[in-house]
């Protein structure tokens, strides 16, 4: 048993496959701004860091002076990924066949 982890997998059914391409879309655009590395999300901008244990703060004062997302009211990366991931459905599968 294990878990079905692409879209191209025979049997999925398309309603979940929909479903998963979404978060995988939006997964994509926020690794476009942010990067992980640890327990640390980066801006890929200007390099300013955020710990995982500060996810409830805003990212604002963690942007070097320069950055074009200083002043971008999104600014809480963690939580836009913990939001976006829990868009993602798994699906227990089985390549074991019943054989009577």
């Amino acid at each position: 048993m294990g878990f079905q982890d692409d879209l191209a997998r025979e049997g999925r059914p398309q309603q979940v496959k929909r479903m998963n391409q979404s978060a995988e879309i939006k997964v994509k655009n926020w690794s476009k701004r942010w990067k992980l590395n640890g327990i640390y999300v980066i801006c890929r901008h200007c390099g300013g860091r955020q710990k995982l244990s500060e996810a409830g703060r805003s990212f604002e004062d963690r942007h070097k002076d320069y950055c074009v997302f200083f002043k971008d009211p999104s600014q809480l990366p963690f939580g836009e990924l913990a939001e976006i991931l829990s868009e993602w459905h798994l699906e227990l599968w089985s390549d074991e066949v019943d054989h009577f």
